[in-house]
């Protein structure tokens, strides 16, 4: 069976369910030719670009306001955010606002089971911006020691053009040296 709770801070307006809801509630607003009763309905989240779901609130005084629906589900059935902590999906699916998916998290934690479900996008990318693959020998070192993965040949280039820069010595474009760097390291 459905839980519904109130939506801390709009307890008169809304209210969220631990599947991930959010309904509006019946209410009285001033229109021009006096007080006009509106009947609660769900409220539809929309996507934002890293896929979680958000919606917009809107309270007695007017002032709208944009909310992460798992942060509304978690505030309503868990409590308050602690300090330092975010809001964490358990099995990966930002679409999932379940009361039982969520918990409060550090960031380390959030990264961790991003990691896990395989949703970082930049150790899921197969290639550099440039287009140079992410394989040995061609990944940067340190990058690979923090659990990133970087181009050799773009680190390079970057490197190499902020050198010719300080001696104002004309070299070439970004690109040409970026795979020319490639080159040299793919074949020893």
């Amino acid at each position: 069976m459905e839980q519904w709770r109130p939506v801390i801070g709009f307890e008169k307006f809304y209210e969220v369910s631990d599947e991930g809801r959010v309904r509006s509630l019946d209410r009285k607003v001033r229109r021009r030719h006096g007080l006009a009763t509106l009947g609660g309905k769900m409220i539809r989240p929309w996507a934002i670009n890293s896929g979680r779901l958000m919606i917009g609130l809107s309270g007695e005084d007017g002032v709208q306001r944009r909310a992460l629906v798992h942060h509304l589900v978690l505030e309503a059935f868990v409590g308050p955010c602690p300090p330092g902590q975010e809001g964490c999906h358990e099995n990966g699916n930002y679409t999932d606002n379940r009361a039982v998916n969520l918990r409060w998290d550090t960031s380390k934690g959030n990264h961790a089971d991003r990691r896990r479900h395989g949703t970082i996008y930049q150790l899921n990318r197969k290639c550099c911006p440039r287009g140079h693959p992410y394989e040995h020998p061609n990944l940067v070192p340190s990058a690979l020691k923090r659990g990133n993965r970087a181009c050799l040949a773009c680190s390079r280039a970057k490197a190499f053009l902020q050198k010719a820069k300080k001696r104002n010595t004309p070299v070439g474009t970004f690109a040409e040296i970026s795979d020319r760097y490639y080159q040299l390291i793919m074949t020893g």
